[in-house]
């Protein structure tokens, strides 16, 4: 098997498989009860659309994340007590937003490798998922362990709104990251 370069996913996934151990407990190649099945068929599922991706293209979506993660855990007396916010519900734009951009940076990459719009789909859509899990439970999180915060139906009706927003312009963005650059004719 000749190594990848260094700066694609490939060449994670080449050392990942070498250093993988025999006795692992996801990968165990030598069991056969469907959990561990089911566990490997779904880490192929996942990995396949991360081949050729280069990490860099992540880092926006990385940093949309931790973002969202500060944002999420400032205390409740970190925000001004104006009733004006409350009336044009600046929390739930904001939750919106934040979402929204979380969920298209993260599926860029892999609008600029998957081929085939249903594929694109499906993982913008799974992208929108996890990000919705994660909205959930930063409000649990609000709830429980961050001073003067609360937990919020609305705040996760939002964040569902946001993450799955992006997959309304699949097709627009879609075109615009695989076009392909106009030459013009040589005279």
């Amino acid at each position: 098997m000749n190594k990848p370069s260094r700066g694609t996913v490939k060449w994670f996934l080449f050392f990942y498989k070498e250093k993988r151990t025999a006795n692992s407990f996801l990968f165990n190649y030598k069991k056969t009860d469907s959990s561990s099945v089911l566990l490997r068929s779904l880490h192929l599922r996942i990995m396949k659309h991360f081949q050729g991706i280069k990490w860099t293209r992540f880092i926006p979506g990385i940093l949309a994340f931790i973002l969202s993660a500060v944002l999420l855990t400032l205390p409740g007396s970190a925000f001004p007590k104006e009733d004006v916010f409350d009336k044009i519900h600046l929390d739930k734009w904001i939750h919106i937003s934040m979402f929204g951009g979380v969920v298209f940076l993260w599926s860029i990459p892999f609008l600029q490798n998957i081929l085939g719009l249903g594929k694109k789909r499906k993982v913008v859509l799974a992208i929108a998922l996890i990000a919705l899990a994660y909205g959930i439970a930063m409000e649990f999180v609000q709830k429980y362990w961050i001073p003067n915060r609360s937990f919020d139906l609305y705040d996760i009706v939002a964040d569902g709104v946001g993450s799955f927003l992006p997959l309304l312009f699949i097709r627009p963005v879609n075109k615009m990251v695989n076009r392909k650059k106009f030459t013009s004719p040589t005279l």
